[in-house]
C-alpha cells in the first residue's frame, strides 16, 4: 500500500509538468463541489454545491452557483454569482482565485436544556405510648408522689432531592447576503476533466452559519470538487 502511494505521488508530480493549454474564451464548465464532516456534537454535516460557468476571456470565468448545507440542527440554501481566474502555468496543476456573491437562507434549530433540583424536607413526630399511666399510679400508692415519666416526642427528619431536566427547542429562519473568497488548485486529469481542492472564506451580513454550538456571521471550509470543461 505504501509503495502504491509513492508511485501515485510520483505520477502526479511527473504529469503536472506536462504542457497544458490556457482555458480559452467560450469554454463552459460544470462543477460539483462538496464537503463532509464526521459526526460530532451536532452530528454529521455536509455541503453540496453545483455551478455552471462561462469563460468570457482566456482563463477568466463567470457563472452561477447554488448550494445546500445540512446538519442535525442546521439547514441552509444559497444561490448567487461567482467569478474565477485560472492562472496560466502551462502545467496540469493550475492555481485559481475566486469570488462569489450569494443570498443565503438558514433554518437553525437550537435546543436549550435546563436542570432544576427540588429538595423536600419531611418531619415525622412520634408521640409517647400509654404505658406511663401505670407507672404513675403505683408511685402514688407508695409515697403519694407522682413521677412524670412521660416519654418525649421523637422527631424524624427525611430529606428527598429530585432533579428534573427541561428541554426547550427554538427554530429560527435567517437571511443574509454572503461574500465568499476562494483560493485553490485544480489538477487536469485530461484536457476536459479536472479535480480541485479549495479553501473558502465566507462573510455574511447576518448570523447564517452554524459551527455546532453557536450561530456566526463567518465560515471557513475546505472543498473538494470535480470539474468538466467543454
Amino acid at each position: 500500500m505504501k509503495k502504491t502511494f509513492v508511485w501515485f505521488g510520483a505520477w502526479i508530480m511527473a504529469t503536472a509538468c506536462l504542457f497544458a493549454d490556457p482555458i480559452p474564451f467560450g469554454t463552459r464548465e460544470l462543477a460539483l463541489n462538496g464537503q463532509w464532516n464526521k459526526a460530532g456534537g451536532d452530528g454529521s454535516t455536509f455541503l453540496f454545491e453545483g455551478a455552471f460557468g462561462y469563460f468570457i476571456l482566456d482563463n477568466t470565468e463567470i457563472g452561477i452557483a447554488a448550494a445546500l448545507a445540512r446538519s442535525d440542527s442546521f439547514k441552509a440554501l444559497n444561490a448567487g454569482v461567482f467569478g474565477e481566474y485560472h492562472l496560466d502555468t502551462s502545467f496540469r496543476l493550475v492555481p485559481f482565485l475566486g469570488i462569489a456573491l450569494k443570498y443565503q437562507r438558514a433554518d437553525i434549530t437550537e435546543t436549550t436544556k435546563m436542570e432544576r433540583e427540588t429538595v423536600l424536607d419531611t418531619l415525622i413526630i412520634n408521640n409517647a405510648s400509654g404505658e406511663d399511666n401505670e407507672e404513675e399510679s403505683s408511685g402514688a400508692e407508695e409515697g403519694g408522689e407522682q413521677e412524670d415519666n412521660a416519654d418525649a416526642p421523637q422527631i424524624t427528619r427525611t430529606t428527598t432531592s429530585t432533579t428534573s431536566v427541561t428541554e426547550t427547542t427554538t427554530e429560527t429562519t435567517k437571511d443574509a447576503a454572503v461574500l465568499e473568497l476562494k483560493v485553490g488548485l485544480e489538477y487536469f486529469i485530461t484536457k476536459n476533466f479536472a479535480v480541485s481542492l479549495a479553501y473558502v472564506y465566507a462573510l455574511a451580513s447576518g448570523n447564517v452559519f452554524y459551527d455546532g454550538s453557536d450561530v456566526t456571521s463567518s465560515d471557513q471550509r475546505v472543498q473538494l470538487g470535480l470539474r468538466y470543461f467543454f
